[in-house]
Parts: structure tokens; sequence; C-alpha cells
């Protein structure tokens, strides 16, 4: 018996010629592969749309404020130009305290909002702040993990401060909160409208904002707090009335 005879060798040449026929079948597979379709342009818009709700309602910002941004902002008066170039210069460089003082509908929580979208982070109402407080201390569990969002969310936007008048507890809460962020140099933006003691024309009353946060957070945003007073008419109702003149030309 040859050593080409021998019954291992003709094992192995046989496997050798399986394998080099699945080789060829697979280079004739590739050549004749079909290419795959391009995009559907409809899929693809309906999946950024999808991703684009989801990081909105991770931050809790509302569906009126989807669609708005620095882009859209109507800044028909001066301060109201001063304002967005404040919050624009704030967003590209996101340090210390954004206080956004003024009447309610002046534009301020739109311009939050815009801020919040550049950043990344979370706004909250600070009611929602105190029932989410209740609640976790209430049986739910979760306090643990509410400090942990608000004190390190890129951005934290506290809305509505002076809306309604919280416990102390909650307000000490808070003070931690912010304590914690500016020790740890992340940003706050509070919106309130309220103003501040100081430049109170009756030396101290219910809409002042020490009201409703304690010394230690109103020293803290006196401390490297941009301070933005709304001083205008209803930002609302003029923005909805040039929009529908502009669409009726």
């Amino acid at each position: 018996m040859t050593l080409t005879e021998h019954p291992s060798v003709r094992t192995w040449k046989r496997l050798e010629e399986a394998l080099n026929r699945i080789e060829e079948h697979i280079k004739i597979r590739e050549t004749e592969r079909v290419p795959s379709p391009p995009p559907d342009p409809e899929a693809e818009r309906a999946r950024l749309e999808a991703e684009r709700v989801r990081r909105l309602r991770a931050m809790n910002i509302g569906k009126i404020y989807w669609d708005e941004g620095f882009d859209t902002f109507n800044a028909y008066t001066p301060e109201l130009e001063r304002h967005l170039g404040t919050a624009r210069n704030f967003a590209a460089n996101p340090k210390g305290k954004l206080v956004m003082l003024g009447n309610n509908g002046t534009g301020k929580t739109l311009l939050a909002t815009s801020v919040l979208k550049e950043t990344g982070g979370v706004i909250y109402t600070a009611c929602e702040i105190g029932v989410r407080l209740r609640k976790a201390y209430n049986g739910d569990g979760r306090e643990w993990e509410l400090l942990d969002e608000l004190c390190n969310a890129p951005l934290l936007v506290v809305d509505e401060i002076g809306r309604t008048k919280g416990s102390k507890f909650e307000a000490d809460w808070l003070s931690h909160v912010i304590n914690r962020r500016h020790e740890d140099g992340l940003p706050v933006v509070f919106v309130s409208n309220c103003h501040f003691k100081n430049n109170c024309a009756e030396g101290g009353c219910t809409k002042c904002l020490e009201n409703f946060l304690d010394n230690d957070t109103t020293s803290r945003a006196a401390e490297d707090g941009i301070v933005m007073k709304f001083t205008g008419g209803d930002y609302r109702i003029k923005t909805r009335k040039a929009r529908a003149e502009k669409g009726a030309l």
C-alpha cells in the first residue's frame, strides 16, 4: 500500500475537496448577492422622531415646548433679545446658577427648556419635587433614586418656585440638593414668578423668593447666579398673534 492509498490520507483529501467546493459555492453566492434595499426615508424619520420624543420625555419637558427652542424664540423686545443671548451662552457653558424671574407667560420656561435641550438633564416644578419626595418617604422607598437624579443630572431646572408653599422639610431637602450640586460644580436653573427681597418695593412681601427657598439656597443663587428679570407682557399672546399674522400672509 502506498502512502497516497492510506485510508487517512484519502479521508483528508476528501475533506479538502469538500472545503474547496464550499469555498467556491460561497464565492458564487457572494457574486450573486442581491444588494440591500435603500433605507426607507419614512421609517428613518419615524425612528428619529421616536428617539426625540423619548429624550424629551426623559427630561420631563412638557409637550408644548417640544417644538420650541432658541431658533423659534420670538425676541420681539430688546429685553428678550438680551435674555435669549444670556440663555444661549449659559447653554454653551453651563456653570453656576441661572435665575429667571418675572410674571406668568413672559417666556421664562420656554428659554429654560431650550437650555435643557442643549445640555441634557431634567426639569421639575417645585410642586412636582415635593410630591415625588413625599411619595418616596411614604412607602415608595425610592428616595435615594430621586436624590441621585436631582443631584447628578447634567442640569437641574426647578420651575414654578413660589407657586405653592412647600413644607420646611421639602425646602431643607431641596437646599441639600442645591448644595450638593454647588459643591460638584453642576448647574441649576431657577424659574419663578417671584423676586428677591432686596428688589422688593415694599422691602418684603409674599412674593419674595426668600419665602419659598431657605437662606442657603438663595445665598447659593446669589453667589454665582445670573439673574434674568422678565418685565414684559404676555409672551404667549404676543407670539401667538405674530405667528397667526405670518401664517395669513
